[in-house]
């Protein structure tokens, strides 16, 4: 099927306290794409689709949320502040272990690129700190399916681009090396990975005082991990290191609103 329809960005979001509800990562990068795309005159008709998995992962966490309660009756203070601290690394053990509920995170999110593909939308897969962990796994299970990234176009390919941001996937000691399949297409293309980091963010260098990280340019951990692996898989993984001034967990979240973002997205998309 011809991929001749209007783009779709799909955009997972990564630890997040709260529930589905507080989550508006795919307003932020709409509001972002628009006010790129106003900067430069230009109008562009796009959909941008969020995907959010924070209620499963609170379903999962559940019986351990309650018994942390029990704990803490008494004290409201300590228990919301637990409460918060338990859901967050709660998230990453998820994420880390793997198991049934990474399981149906990963299944959602397959879900989503898949029904907008079969649409006939190119599809551009953007995920923030640990949906990124989810997406890339996400994408080797779609490149390892016979019916996927074969052929001489970019007809049968489920995702054109991966965008990640504020990734800890250069942290193997937390989260394995991946394995990544060989790109089977018989063109000339080769599957490409944007991933931009901010040398303060603590997720991506793993220091959690929010050290700069030791790396220096465009390559940071991600990049120095993966650029081997992706290679010989006919990937191109290419770094950005992102330049606003914010520092520790705000730096982690500043990537919503980098305008360079914006630009590589409008680049990659319309050129």
């Amino acid at each position: 099927m011809p991929l001749d329809k209007k783009p779709h960005f799909v955009v997972v979001h990564g630890v997040q306290a709260g529930t589905d509800a507080d989550i508006e990562s795919d307003k932020q990068i709409n509001k972002l794409l628009k006010a790129q795309l106003s900067n430069i005159e230009r109008s562009e008709d796009y959909e941008v689709i969020g995907i959010k998995y924070e209620d499963i992962n609170d379903s999962a966490q559940k019986p351990y949320q309650l018994l942390l309660s029990a704990l803490t009756a008494g004290n409201p203070l300590n228990s919301l502040t637990l409460s918060r601290i338990f859901d967050v690394v709660g998230d990453v053990f998820i994420a880390s272990k793997g198991g049934k509920t990474a399981n149906k995170i990963r299944a959602k999110i397959k879900a989503k690129i898949l029904a907008s593909h079969h649409g006939g939308h190119p599809v551009y897969l953007i995920a923030h700190s640990l949906g990124t962990v989810y997406c890339l796994d996400v994408l080797c299970e779609l490149m390892s399916e016979g019916e996927f990234y074969t052929g001489t176009t970019q007809d049968n390919w489920p995702v054109h681009c991966f965008i990640s941001m504020g990734s800890p996937l250069g942290l193997p000691k937390i989260f394995a090396t991946r394995d990544i399949p060989a790109l089977r297409s018989q063109s000339s293309y080769k599957f490409c990975w944007h991933n931009f980091h901010h040398p303060l963010d603590p997720v991506v260098s793993g220091n959690v005082f929010g050290a700069p990280e030791k790396y220096s340019g465009a390559i940071g951990p991600v990049e120095t991990l993966y650029k081997g692996i992706t290679k010989e898989a006919k990937w191109r993984i290419e770094g950005h290191r992102t330049v606003q001034s914010s520092q520790w967990l705000f730096a982690h979240i500043s990537y919503w609103g980098e305008p360079i973002i914006g630009d590589t997205l409008i680049d990659i998309v319309w050129g």
